[in-house]
């Protein structure tokens, strides 16, 4: 799922939905997704992700049609709340490129290592930004548990088991 105000224009949905559907769109249809507010401040889009994700890449898909010099600079966040990120609520940038104006897709990998969330937030700063997007695609790196024990036996406590995460 994701968080951004849903804008309509001319009764076509532009709202976050729109960017995490899995169509990239070439195909001329109006399937994107659009800030609610033209030219604004820091516009954001947050997508909710299952707790405790360890976010490893971000990809970004600009409009076919229009407005793929509009992505230009953008940043990457990982935290645990949706919106407009803030290192006070635990929000950590993840990473941020200037996209050429290109469709893309455009990269940006979490570094120097996988951040986790359960949130990921795609931030345009600056002052008049549009946020007008095809695409939004998160890899998120898969986490298990393996439990171990000192002693080899059929049964074992418990409170003597050592759980050791892996990646």
């Amino acid at each position: 799922s994701s968080t951004l105000s849903n804008a309509n224009f001319r009764g076509h949905d532009f709202g976050a939905a729109q960017c995490i559907d899995g169509e990239t769109g070439s195909d001329g249809t109006w399937n994107f997704c659009m800030s609610s507010n033209l030219y604004e401040a820091g516009p954001w889009l947050s997508l909710a992700l299952p707790q405790g994700s360890t976010v490893r890449t971000v990809s970004v898909h600009a409009r076919h049609d229009w407005g793929a010099d509009k992505l230009a600079t953008f940043e990457v966040w990982v935290g645990s709340v949706p919106g407009s990120p803030s290192t006070s609520a635990g929000a950590v940038q993840c990473g941020g490129m200037t996209a050429p104006a290109t469709v893309g897709p455009h990269t940006v990998t979490c570094a120097p290592a996988p951040f986790e969330g359960s949130y990921v937030t795609l931030v345009l700063p600056g002052t008049r930004r549009l946020l007008a997007i095809a695409e939004v695609t998160v890899l998120v790196l898969q986490v298990s548990y393996r439990c171990v024990h000192r002693r080899r036996r059929r049964h074992v406590p418990r409170h003597r088991r050592h759980c050791l995460r892996q990646m």
